[in-house]
């Protein structure tokens, strides 16, 4: 178990990791449309099923980063619990 930690400064680094990727995602925007001749119904198919999958993706990294964020908040939170709940050590009044 002593493998596992959580430090709220390495959690608000990877939410912030995980909005970035996102955002980088969301702003590669359309891709332009090459003449492919007769195949061109394909590869705009194709663009599109490419680019409605872009779209999961980005939206799975800013959810990640949400909960990232929100399971730092609980273990602030319990942290404090706990601590406030803690005797004080002798001369520390």
């Amino acid at each position: 178990m002593d493998r596992f930690r959580n430090v709220p400064g390495e959690m608000d680094r990877l939410a912030a990791d995980l909005d970035e990727a996102a955002s980088k995602l969301d702003s590669t925007g359309r891709a332009p449309m090459a003449n492919a001749g007769e195949s061109i119904a394909l590869v705009a198919e194709a663009v599109a099923r490419i680019s409605e999958a872009a779209v999961g993706v980005s939206g799975g990294l800013h959810k990640a980063a949400d909960d990232v964020r929100a399971c730092r908040d609980e273990y602030l939170r319990n942290d404090q619990q706990a601590a406030d709940g803690m005797p004080t050590p002798p001369g520390h009044d």
